[in-house]
């Protein structure tokens, strides 16, 4: 079977990353032609490179100063070029960056299914996150075979219209990229000196008083009696990298780095203590390794982590930022001994054998993608 895998963003090539070394494997069955938008052309190495994937096509359409309606005007006529060409069976995307609808709406136009990894979460707010929500809302609308991480997640797409038949719930392929590089890239995580708080912040729909209020929430925790280090991870968003980067070295025990490649990335997650974060991803990361977290928007789409008590949403408010993050650090001791692993709430590692098992059968016209003793159950709950 041949099969497009459509990526552009660090995150879709890190989710799509185990699955393409699936179907790369021998006598898989399965021909799979990795299609690179470029959308986030100097992140995406740091996405691939731990997993010795490189794309077959690279169609670098991202611009400087580029807005969403330009790049998904170029993406769309460039994407249908190659699928014309190459005739694939299926295009997988995934989740709901700009590239993935893009990528849907070209199979469409050029009467190609499309499968969509990652399929069904939502906030319920059309604006946030922007443009993600809509564009995973429209997705939905066109895919053939829509991979739902979880139960919860299948049944927003039910509630939406979806055929049940038309699902598959394989877990989350991020656990199986962090279990690849858990094996492949051990890393050294001895013991460390004093606590540490890790904080990304990349959301387009921010506005410069939300990053204030992190920032001097930042600042704040960096002061709490128990004196943590603040690593901040800076984005290449233009407006978001210059507020930060205007603040550098304004306060001792903050630092800010550059992207990171992913394995590392893994080993500073593993390290800190509690993590403030807006990223879809590093939810679920954080969520495997059982590390608090303060999630610094108002809604998340992944309500199945709301059950924890390790997590909390907080918004963009300092004082609420720092309250919940200074709480984590003092019961840290606490956390460690009473925590269980909480890995099972978004996948089990073998999310991509299901989603290969099920396109099978979509190939062979079953009824069924997966019976429902082969879709992922969750075998524990969240601490």
């Amino acid at each position: 079977m041949k099969v497009a895998v459509l990526i552009g963003t660090r995150p879709d090539a890190i989710k799509m990353a185990p699955l393409v070394l699936r179907m790369q494997q021998k006598e898989s069955g399965f021909e799979a032609i990795v299609i690179s938008t470029g959308q986030h052309r100097d992140l995406l190495g740091h996405g691939l490179e731990c997993f010795g994937i490189a794309p077959d096509v690279d169609l670098a359409v991202m611009r400087d100063n580029d807005d969403l309606h330009s790049l998904t005007g170029r993406m769309i006529p460039a994407i249908a070029s190659v699928l014309e060409k190459e005739r694939p069976d299926i295009v997988l995307v995934h989740g709901d960056t700009t590239t993935a609808l893009s990528a849907a709406l070209a199979a469409f136009y050029v009467q190609t299914p499309v499968g969509h990894v990652e399929a069904g979460l939502t906030t319920g707010n059309k604006n946030t996150p922007y443009p993600e929500e809509v564009n995973r809302r429209l997705i939905s609308r066109i895919a053939d075979i829509h991979f739902a991480p979880t139960f919860l997640a299948k049944s927003n797409l039910m509630r939406s219209g979806i055929e049940e038949g038309r699902i598959a719930v394989t877990g989350n392929t991020l656990i199986d990229a962090v279990q690849y590089i858990e094996k492949t890239f051990p890393g050294d995580n001895g013991p460390k000196q004093g606590k540490m708080v890790l904080v990304t912040c990349h959301r387009r729909e921010k506005s410069d008083s939300d990053l204030l209020g992190i920032y001097d929430a930042m600042c704040r925790i960096a002061d709490d009696q128990s004196q943590p280090d603040i690593v901040f991870i800076l984005h290449k968003r233009k407006e978001q990298r210059s507020f930060f980067l205007l603040r550098d070295k304004t306060h001792p025990r903050i630092r800010m780095i550059e992207p990171l490649e992913y394995s590392q990335f893994i080993n500073l997650l593993k390290d800190a203590d509690v993590i403030l974060t807006d990223s879809g991803g590093i939810q679920e990361e954080a969520s495997y390794f059982s590390k608090p977290l303060v999630i610094l928007r108002n809604e998340t789409e992944r309500t199945e982590i709301l059950e924890s008590q390790l997590v909390k949403v907080v918004g963009y408010r300092s004082t609420d930022i720092v309250d919940h993050t200074c709480r984590f650090l003092a019961e840290i001791d606490i956390q460690v001994s009473a925590k269980i692993s909480s890995a099972c709430i978004f996948g089990d590692g073998v999310a991509c054998d299901r989603i290969v098992k099920a396109l099978r059968n979509w190939k062979r016209g079953h009824h069924l993608f997966l019976s429902t003793s082969e879709e992922f159950h969750p075998v524990s709950t969240p601490v």
